[in-house]
């Protein structure tokens, strides 16, 4: 007998669910997409337990005909489309009719929907894919859903859910996006009895904006409006206050959909990077329209990418339409001779993982020598330095070197061996000059000795460009990154508070810092408060969308505590694998505390992060395993200058 079968309606519909429906937000996102193309111009939504359980959505849209209603639910049917010759130019958010089949067979739905002209609504009661109830009953033109128990009937998903106020925020975080999309649209959000997001309605984006990001995001914004060659952009850009330290206020749009595109971050990078401070992005809210047959919207289950027949023309719309600066023509101009081509290394390497409208806080300098030494991982130095100009010599007291390399060689041999320098060390020699002979699984200790007294033994010869400093050692010279130096000795302090349960030393803020957040936002950090009280925090809500920092841990003394928060609240609720979670957020602590590139240190600072680094067990990477020191040979420089071939 063959193997192959044909599956079941009811398990394809699980099937497709899958695919289509991954979590409530999900749910809300199709059905409002559904409620816009009908015409709606105010929705309401109404969820509990992050809409897990329940999710009421309704609208005074066109509403859906009494013979329609029951057929609305079969797999593909769809009013959108009609052959696929339309799927070339599609002007609807949704067209593939898989929506309410997908969430009907996988949840409990009641619909109810009254057209205008119709005296009586519609009744539909379906589950599991199974119409229960079908009737008539009185209600106002428009339609509404009522969905409960999302995955009630598919276990393996809903344990994938996560806590109810994360549902919640994604759900959130989805109506923001359709409201900017559609400002024309009045959008309302109840989670639980409680009003999480209001927009006006009204047509106006900024507007909009000032409803969901705050007054201090509205007042920096600056409009876009550029029309040419068939490609239209409108919408906002901002820098100062309204960017951030993430891409999460970066919302693109094409045609009124909502989509993540490489092309157009790219753009705006190009076109704002030198009005945005390096380590911020900015806030954007950007809508593309251009002709359907230029857009390819069905490559994706949930339609967020798209493929554009020109990618170019579009970078080059889009940088054009940049309004800061008179430079941008320029840019523009550049690209086209250029025939630039979008590429991942367009993309930029500055950091960003996530969001939190944050009022911008002007970092303070860094100092070494002024930080407390809990800062370099509490351990004690003697600070003894001699300086002959460029020929300094960092010294250390050598009984103090020996007790701590005896504590960080025992350490190095419980853990697994790492190389510590990418290109580094790997022909490192005795004082000597003999060779080293390195194996793992024998020599362990005498690698991570001969790793740790090179920051002791190396020659410092100064620094350069205000971020490297230039060390000379056994006929090589190494450069060290500052930042990720001082990243990794802040880290290994941070970790080894946390580890032992100790509470981290907290600073009182003078001046408290207020932080504006959106209602997604809002709802992210209402999920980490009890994290960031750990961490030594102490942050008090100052209305429904504000905060008000009061402490902070001492270590991120001079560092931008609204970026500090931002990256924490962004960080991911992962359901397992909690150490690796606290990890990140130590290492993004660390991150924004430490020295940054461009800051000029002293001689006897210089000699301090090195003396440190020499004590801790992980002296060759960032808690981001980017390299702390790389070397150039004595070999690689007279090949430079063909003193050899």
């Amino acid at each position: 007998m063959g193997q192959i079968i044909l599956l079941d309606e009811l398990t394809t519909c699980k099937i497709a669910a899958g695919e289509v429906i991954e979590r409530p937000a999900s749910v809300v996102k199709e059905m409002v997409e559904n409620s816009i193309d009908a015409g709606a111009t105010s929705v309401s939504v109404e969820i509990k337990n992050g809409g897990i359980k329940y999710i009421r959505i309704s609208d005074n849209g066109s509403g859906i005909a009494d013979d329609d209603a029951e057929i609305a639910f079969d797999k593909h049917a769809t009013s959108k489309i009609r052959s696929a010759d339309d799927l070339e130019s599609v002007g609807t958010l949704g067209f593939r009719g898989e929506a309410l089949a997908s969430i009907a067979a996988v949840s409990d739905v009641e619909l109810t929907t009254r057209c205008e002209g119709t005296d009586t609504a519609t009744f539909i009661h379906i589950k599991g894919g199974k119409i229960l109830e079908r009737g008539s009953k009185g209600a106002g033109y428009g339609t509404t859903f009522v969905v409960r128990d999302l995955f009630y009937n598919t276990p393996a998903r809903y344990k994938f859910l996560k806590k109810d106020s994360t549902e919640a925020g994604y759900i959130c975080d989805v109506l923001q996006k359709l409201a900017l999309a559609h400002p024309e649209v009045a959008i309302r959000l109840i989670s639980s009895g409680t009003e999480l997001l209001r927009t006006p309605g009204n047509g106006d984006l900024k507007s909009t904006i000032y409803s969901i990001y705050g007054k201090k995001i509205a007042d920096s914004i600056r409009v876009v409006n550029y029309n040419e060659s068939g490609i239209k952009i409108t919408g906002f850009v901002g820098a100062g206050e309204a960017s951030s330290g993430n891409r999460s206020r970066q919302i693109f749009f094409v045609n009124g959909r909502y989509i993540k595109s490489k092309t157009i971050t790219a753009a705006l990078d190009e076109g704002m990077k030198t009005t945005v401070m390096k380590g911020r992005f900015a806030f954007a809210v950007l809508s593309v329209e251009v002709s359907p047959y230029f857009v390819d919207v069905n490559v994706h289950p949930t339609k967020i990418e798209v493929r554009f027949s020109d990618e170019n023309a579009l970078f080059r719309a889009v940088l054009k339409a940049i309004p800061y600066g008179d430079y941008y023509s320029d840019l523009y101009e550049s690209a086209r001779e250029s025939n630039f081509t979008i590429s991942e290394s367009n993309m930029g390497d500055r950091p960003g993982v996530g969001s939190v409208s944050l009022s911008e806080v002007q970092p303070k300098p860094q100092n070494f020598t002024d930080m407390p030494k809990a800062q370099f991982g509490g351990r004690k130095l003697t600070n003894s330095w001699t300086f002959n100009n460029v020929d300094t010599v960092a010294t250390i007291d050598k009984e103090s070197y020996e007790e701590k390399r005896s504590e960080t060689i025992l350490k190095a041999t419980e853990a697994t061996p790492v190389i510590p320098f990418s290109a580094g060390l790997s022909v490192v020699r005795e004082t000597d000059n003999s060779p080293v002979e390195i194996v793992p699984e024998k020599n362990i200790q005498k690698k991570q000795e001969i790793v740790n007294r090179f920051y002791i033994d190396a020659r410092v010869v100064g620094q350069v460009l205000n971020t490297y400093i230039v060390l000379e050692y056994n006929s090589s010279v190494f450069l060290l990154d500052q930042h990720a130096a001082h990243e990794r000795l802040l880290y290994e302090q941070l970790k080894e508070t946390y580890k032992n349960g100790d509470e981290f030393a907290v600073q009182p803020l003078l001046v408290p810092i207020t932080i504006s957040m959106s209602p997604g936002e809002m709802q992210k950090y209402m999920n980490k408060t009890a994290a960031l009280e750990r961490l030594g925090f102490e942050i008090d809500l100052f209305g429904k969308d504000v905060v008000v920092v009061r402490s902070v841990p001492s270590i991120l003394g001079g560092a931008d505590i609204s970026a500090v928060i931002s990256a924490l609240v962004e960080k991911g609720d992962r359901a397992s694998n909690s150490d690796l979670i606290e990890d990140e957020k130590l290492y993004t602590m660390a991150c924004k505390a430490a020295v940054k590139g461009n800051n000029a240190l002293s001689d006897q600072e210089i000699n301090k992060l090195l003396q440190d680094l020499a004590m801790t067990d992980r002296p060759g990477t960032c808690p981001h395993g980017r390299p702390i020191v790389i070397e150039i040979t004595k070999r690689e420089i007279e090949k430079k200058f063909k003193r050899i071939i």
